[in-house]
């Protein structure tokens, strides 16, 4: 366990410290990261009641849904989460923007669809982004 925890911790400062540049620190980390895995699935192997048993990996339905919902995940973090953020930064409009196209508030605002006044209603939270995104007014 403290083998696992040493490694996401390894990963963890490897892909965040640099503040954007990737030194030698990072390489360091991302290394010591990859060898921990490498330890990991060796002492998962030998042990008699493993956190993951490795043997799943062997059929290939599960290995490709795996694999894929890692795709999926991947696109979707950075859709919903990691681009606002982002462009929030790039705009200088972190407030707005973020507040504007938060993925949580859009889709809990989509309940009313079955109801009378749902076509209004969903048009207007299709609007509400780029408009939140706006300067209008101007940002104090």
């Amino acid at each position: 366990m403290l083998l696992l925890a040493l490694t996401l911790a390894a990963y963890a400062l490897a892909v965040t410290i640099g503040r954007g540049s990737f030194g030698s620190l990072n390489m360091a980390l991302l290394l010591a990261a990859a060898f921990g895995v490498g330890l990991f699935v060796l002492a998962e192997a030998r042990a008699e009641s493993p956190l993951i048993r490795l043997a799943m990996f062997r059929d290939p339905v599960l290995s490709a849904s795996l694999a894929m919902s890692a795709l999926v995940s991947t696109v979707m973090m950075a859709t919903l989460v990691v681009g606002p953020f982002y462009l929030s930064r790039a705009l200088g409009s972190a407030r707005r923007l973020l507040d504007s196209s938060c993925p949580s508030a859009r889709l809990l605002s989509r309940w009313p669809l079955y109801r009378p006044g749902a076509l209004r209603t969903d048009s207007a939270h299709n609007a509400l982004p780029p408009l939140g995104s706006s300067e209008w007014p101007p940002a104090p």
